[in-house]
């Protein structure tokens, strides 16, 4: 890592003073989130877990590779998609499960989060999104609010059981 207000030196592992000390009142997710690396430094320092996967290169330098869990980075904010899905959920009984995804407009940096929408019973679509968003509004930071909302009968399941995320088609700024 380099530091772009020092000319650009190296940022020596375990020297960054904007990393925070823990979750406020949650101890178990500050312990999955921080780690001691003992063969890194001789002090007690906690490191954080920050899910990014990289690789050095020949020449040493780091390259990032992608995430090893679903947040994303949206806004200049990172995110976990999943507590906007579990906002979602608690705003009606009608939404049986939700996929949160950051999407991405080709050929342009913009960038939004979609939510895809499991809804097995007959209702007013355009209803529905509105009411979720309000929820939304009122219990998530502006830059969590999906823009694009999409609702299925079905989600695509991998062999496994599980959503096939990347199987969702993306989301359009839109109701649908």
């Amino acid at each position: 890592m380099v530091q772009a207000m020092k000319d650009w030196d190296t940022l020596p592992i375990g020297k960054n003073d904007g990393v925070f000390k823990c979750y406020r009142g949650d101890a178990v997710l500050t312990g999955r989130t921080k780690v001691s690396l003992p063969n890194v430094s001789t002090t007690s320092h906690l490191y954080v877990r920050t899910g990014d996967l990289c690789r050095y290169n020949k020449d040493g330098d780091i390259v990032y590779v992608g995430r090893q869990d679903f947040r994303v980075k949206i806004y200049g904010q990172l995110l976990e998609p999943e507590v906007v899905e579990q906002i979602v959920m608690e705003a009606s009984d009608l939404v049986n499960g939700c996929v949160v995804q950051k999407e991405e407009v080709k050929d342009s940096n913009d960038e939004y989060l979609s939510c895809h929408l499991l809804v097995t019973s007959a209702v007013d679509y355009r209803d529905l999104v509105h009411q979720v968003e309000v929820y939304c509004r009122q219990y998530l930071p502006s830059f969590m609010v999906p823009v694009a909302w999409q609702v299925h009968s079905k989600f695509p399941l991998t062999p496994s059981g599980k959503i096939a995320r990347k199987e969702l088609d993306s989301a359009p700024r839109a109701c649908t």
